[in-house]
């Protein structure tokens, strides 16, 4: 599921599902292919205000021409304290924009530091 305030922020859902497939031909185009993908551990569940907020690694092994690479990237996961549902988004460009996450949970530890995504060359 994706975040609702998201999909509008990048103009609707249409817009999202381009930017999806814009990715992921370009991936293609490059000559990208994922080997494995894998939900790690959630981090410690944070409280802001009504809302249950934690972090989620996704490890994604890519083989392309002449190289293989490992990626890490974070989704969150946000548990609304007085509603039954949850939701998972990625973290898009909070990596850059560290203060956007506050425009969805302004609840949050202002001294919160986001997990770093990475990608690392391997064999």
């Amino acid at each position: 599921m994706t975040f609702k305030p998201v999909v509008a922020m990048v103009g609707g859902a249409e817009a999202m599902k381009g930017m999806v497939q814009k990715s992921m031909n370009a991936q293609k185009d490059a000559g990208v292919i994922i080997e494995s993908y894998s939900i790690g551990k959630p981090t410690e569940p944070i409280v802001a205000g009504e809302d249950v907020v934690t972090f989620i690694p996704k490890v994604k092994v890519m083989k392309m021409p002449g190289k293989r690479a490992k990626s890490t990237t974070f989704m969150v996961g946000s548990e609304k304290s007085k509603i039954k549902h949850g939701i998972l988004w990625a973290v898009l460009g909070f990596e850059k924009k560290s203060t956007m996450i506050y425009t969805f949970f302004p609840l949050l530890p202002q001294n919160l530091v986001l997990p770093k995504n990475s990608i690392e060359f391997i064999e």
